[in-house]
């Protein structure tokens, strides 16, 4: 949808997913391949002529923060000599990926929605419709005292294992 906001004539338009990577190769391998499977999805619902997705290694080494810099740099520019870019921030909330994505691009062709994910009324129909399944559904708690009532705390008593020291309960305090 906030793709869809920019777009005149999705078969022209090249469409870019910029989201926050991870330090750790690992984590960032994963949420690359996260965004890219979102990017194909956009792609196919909006009709885009392509689509791609970056991660912004903001708090990895600056070797590796630099490089996916440099990728994005070079996607857009690449892309913008085709046609139309609309670059899409994935984030939950503002946090400043947006100011660094503008800056990063500063120079270059293309259009930006950089509203969060946060606050959308179709989340929060989301959240009422989840949670309204979830009300439907039978109540799966199980209790160590099988549905009878708990004793009064001064009748509760302590598991005494064989070698453990004997523990004596404080006496409990008389309401005011």
């Amino acid at each position: 949808a906030r793709a869809k906001e920019l777009s005149e004539h999705p078969e022209r338009e090249r469409f870019v997913l910029v989201g926050r990577g991870a330090a750790s190769d690992a984590e960032n391998e994963s949420a690359a391949r996260t965004l890219a499977s979102l990017a194909r999805k956009v792609r196919e619902t909006g009709r885009f002529a392509d689509a791609r997705a970056f991660v912004l290694r903001e708090d990895a080494p600056v070797d590796k923060r630099d490089k996916a810099r440099l990728e994005l740099r070079k996607a857009v520019k690449a892309l913008s000599r085709g046609g139309r870019v609309i670059l899409v921030a994935h984030m939950l909330a503002p946090d400043g990926l947006e100011r660094t994505i503008r800056k990063l691009l500063d120079g270059h062709f293309f259009v930006f929605n950089a509203k969060a994910l946060m606050p959308d009324a179709r989340l929060a129909k989301w959240v009422e419709a989840k949670a309204g399944e979830a009300a439907k559904l039978p109540d799966m708690r199980q209790f160590k005292d099988a549905g009878r009532p708990l004793p009064p705390p001064a009748r509760k008593k302590l598991l005494q294992l064989p070698g453990s020291p004997t523990l004596k309960l404080p006496s409990t305090p008389k309401p005011l």
